[in-house]
This record gives C-alpha cells, structure tokens and sequence, in this order.
C-alpha cells in the first residue's frame, strides 16, 4: 500500500483525534475558568433579621438566604459587612466617609454558597438606637444590602456605650453559652442531666450508666412516670409547679431520662416561695383530652379543603412518618439530614427542607421542656413555620423576624391582625404571646377554621422539635394562653 492510499485512509481518524483534543480543551477550560458576568447576576441574597434587642450588650441574628440558578461548580465566596448608622428614618445605606450618619462597623465576614439554595446566618453587637446596613459583596462588587431600622433616633452621646461593650460578637455567643449553661444547672435536681451530643442518632446507644436504687428509670425502653417541681414566675416573683411526666425511658438513670410522652401535664398554678429541691406529691395519671384521665390516641386530622394548607399538612404529614427521635414524632440536629428529604410533594420541597434542616441544625439547644435539659439542637416552631410557608405558597417567608413573641407586626408580605377581631383563616401564622411556659412566644400555621375553632400545624410546642397537628378553641386561647395576633398574607 503506497504513502497516499494509507494517508487517505488515515485521514478521517487524525481529524477525529484532533476534534476530540480541541472539544476536551474546551470544557477544561469552561470548568476551570471563573464564572462570567451572567453567573453573578444569577446570584441573590436574601438578608432576614431574626433578632434585634435594643441594647448594645447583647446580639443581633440575620439569616442569611443564598440563590444560584444552578449548582456553582465551585463554592461562591461572598464578604459581609454590618454597619451601624444614626439616622433611624433613613432606607439607604449609610457612607462611611459621613461622620453625620456612620457610626460603628459592626462586624465583617464571610459566606460561603456551596449549593443552588444555602442557608446561613451572621451575627453583631446590638444597637439601640438609629440602623443597621447589612451589605453583601463578591468580588468587591456589592450584590445586596439591606436596611434595617430600630425606629429609635440616636443621640450624640454614644461612644461609652459601645466602648464599655469591647467584645466581637463570637466572644458575646460564647459568653452568652457560658451563661445559659450556667443558669440551666440550678435547674437539674439530680445533677445526671444527659449530654445528647454523646448520642448522635436515635439508633445509637442512649446515654446512661448502672441503675441506682430509686432511679426512675431502671432499663432503657421501659415505660416511666416522674412528678417534679419545674421552675416558673407569677406577678414578676419566682416559684414552681407541680409537673407529671409520663414516657419512655432513654436509657438506665433519673427522671431526665424519661421523655415527656402523651398525657404528660403540668399543673397550672404557679406556687411563689417554693423550690425544686422542695416535697414533690404523688405523680398522677396521664391526662386525656379536656383534662381527663386515660389519654386516648389523637384523631387523625382531615385534609384541609384549601389547597395551599393542603400542601403545609402533607409536609406535616411527611415529617411526622419519617422523623423521630427517642420514640417521638419529633426532627432534630441528629435526624433531620435523613428524614427531611425527598419528595415531599409540596410546593417548594427545597426551601421547605432547607427551613426545617437550619432550625433543627442551629437552633434551640439547651432549652428546659418537660422538666429536662435538652442539650441538643431541634426544630423550632417558627422555622417550621416558615417551612409551612414555602410548602403551601412556594415562595420564601417575607414577615416579621425575631422571636415568636415579637412577630405580631405588619412587615414585608404580612399584616399583623389583633386575635379576637376577626377568625383566622387558612394560612395564617398564628401568634402567642409569653407565658410562664413559654417565654418565647409560639407561632404555628393555620390549616384549617370554624366559627368558633382552628386546626393548626406546629413543632416544638411542649415537646423538643416534635411536629403535630392540634385544634384549639379561639376564645379560649385568648382568654387563657396570651393568643396575641394573626399574621395574613396580604
């Protein structure tokens, strides 16, 4: 075979080799190369404000939302800074050259997108007084701010209040933990409070060693029922109450490893002048529903006729099937990567998921519920809220922040309606002001009402992280329970 007809039949597989070279420098050089222009206006940042005291000794929250049109191939690196700014009446941003209106730098950092949807959070020293400016840059490029106002005019006179703080807002978290911890102690009777963090799955082995004659709990697994003294404030003045748990046990040990199962109760009347360490009668049977004993199984809840709330109770639903944790309905920091996934069959099944894996990764740890210690972190009743949001409508919550008690206001894409004006409807946020109980307020979502009644989806109501339909009676709520307002989409 001569040179030329080898060359001819050789020809077309060079051609093929040569492409294939040129097509694989291509993508090597689309994967490796930063993203242009049109990557970055892709991007969004959603800053909400979760905590604000008017102080300059405590902390503000903002939860941080992040939004890619597709997976970055690499982890985005944004810079935040956390302005201070005197003018209380102003909506822009506040210049640092402007000794009139810019103050104090806050704090600055960094997030980290790693995924089409992130959740994050910042915090900085309080203020009390004028505005905070949130402003998000990549690159140097701002690509977010935002604005939030205290209402509160700033007099001139501040530099000794921000000086006498001298702390950055790690060292404020860690003193604040340190505190917390600290006060919990004086509530464990018999210094056997559980570390959780020891047990990382609820298929894992339960904390707890040998049995000691009159624990409680002697085998883990085995039904248990404990009376004990919780601690609780009438008229401004400390007290206790009588509580009545009844549950399983977690594992060999004291009452705090008997969780607080159907029927638990505590008595409603707060003593002044007693202790903990204080005589504890007799625990009594479990209550039922209306009080009475022998509680009977809840009745299933039927599905809700508007199709929005539909969507929140199948959520509901879908949880409350796959999480549990030490024998309860419940997701927390140990569950939730598992059992908050899949198809949920909700309108936004991954902003729903992300709302519930922040709350139950993040929040909520060492928190008194049933009597106990809970030293792990759990699902809270306002990011599932939130996640009841974007399971029924699709779309981020965009309300008031803060804690639950703080909620009832008209803000964003929510007015804030007096319980007792009007009946709740269908996805509405119902809010509870502070009570002995519950110090913090409690918000739930509204899937269904009657004239005199509503059936709501909830978590952490009683019970560390667990989820559950109730219906409540409206007035009785007011009259009895501090329901403070609706919050209703407008």
């Amino acid at each position: 075979m001569d040179n030329k007809r080898i060359l001819r039949v050789a020809f077309p597989f060079i051609v093929i080799f040569f492409i294939s070279i040129a097509i694989s420098l291509l993508v090597f050089v689309q994967q490796n190369l930063p993203g242009s222009k049109a990557a970055d206006e892709a991007l969004s940042i959603t800053a909400v404000n979760m905590q604000d005291p008017l102080a300059t000794n405590g902390v503000w929250e903002w939860k941080l939302i992040g939004l890619i049109d597709q997976n970055p191939k690499n982890p985005v690196a944004l810079t935040y800074t956390a302005n201070w700014c005197l003018k209380h009446d102003s909506n822009v941003g506040c210049n640092q050259s402007n000794s009139s209106d810019f103050f104090y730098k806050l704090g600055t950092g960094t997030i980290t997108l790693n995924s089409k949807e992130t959740i994050t959070k910042i915090s900085h020293q309080s203020v009390n007084c004028g505005r905070v400016e949130i402003n998000i840059q990549r690159d140097g490029q701002p690509i977010s701010q935002n604005i939030h106002s205290t209402n509160v005019p700033c007099t001139k006179d501040l530099g000794a209040s921000v000086n006498s703080y001298g702390a950055n807002p790690e060292e404020i978290s860690q003193l604040i933990n340190t505190l917390l911890q600290t006060l919990l102690s004086m509530f464990d009777k018999d210094g056997d409070i559980p570390d959780d963090s020891a047990n990382p799955g609820p298929n894992d082995p339960p904390v707890g060693g040998n049995p000691q004659p009159g624990d409680v709990c002697q085998r883990a697994g085995e039904g248990c029922s404990e009376a004990y003294r919780e601690a609780c404030t009438t008229g401004g003045q400390p007290g206790t109450k009588i509580c009545h748990k009844h549950g399983v046990c977690a594992a060999p040990g004291s009452g705090v490893q008997c969780s607080w199962g159907a029927g638990s109760f505590c008595e409603e009347e707060c003593k002044v002048g007693t202790s903990i360490t204080d005589p504890v009668p007799p625990v009594k049977p479990p209550q039922g529903p209306g009080g009475g004993e022998n509680p009977q199984p809840p009745e299933p809840k039927p599905q809700p006729a508007d199709a929005d709330a539909q969507k929140a109770f199948g959520m509901t639903n879908y949880l409350i099937g796959r999480c549990s944790y030490k024998s309860r309905p419940a997701v927390t920091q140990h569950n939730v990567t598992n059992c908050a996934v899949g198809n949920m069959g909700t309108n936004n099944d991954a902003m729903a998921q992300l709302e519930i894996k922040y709350s139950a990764q993040n929040l909520g740890a060492s928190q008194i519920r049933g009597g106990s210690r809970v030293g792990y972190n759990h699902l809270q009743c306002v990011g599932f809220s939130e996640a009841a949001v974007a399971a029924a409508t699709g779309r981020t919550y965009n309300g008031p922040g803060g804690d639950a008690l703080s909620r009832c206001k008209s803000t964003g894409d929510y007015q804030s309606i007096p319980a007792g004006t009007t009946q709740p409807r269908p996805n509405d946020i119902v809010v509870w002001g502070a009570s002995n109980s519950v110090p913090f307020g409690h918000v739930a979502y509204v899937i269904s009402s009657t004239a005199g009644s509503m059936t709501v989806v909830e978590a952490n109501n009683g019970c560390p992280g667990c989820v559950e339909h109730t219906t409540y009676t409206t007035a009785n709520e007011i009259a009895n329970r501090n329901l403070d307002c609706f919050l209703r989409k407008n």
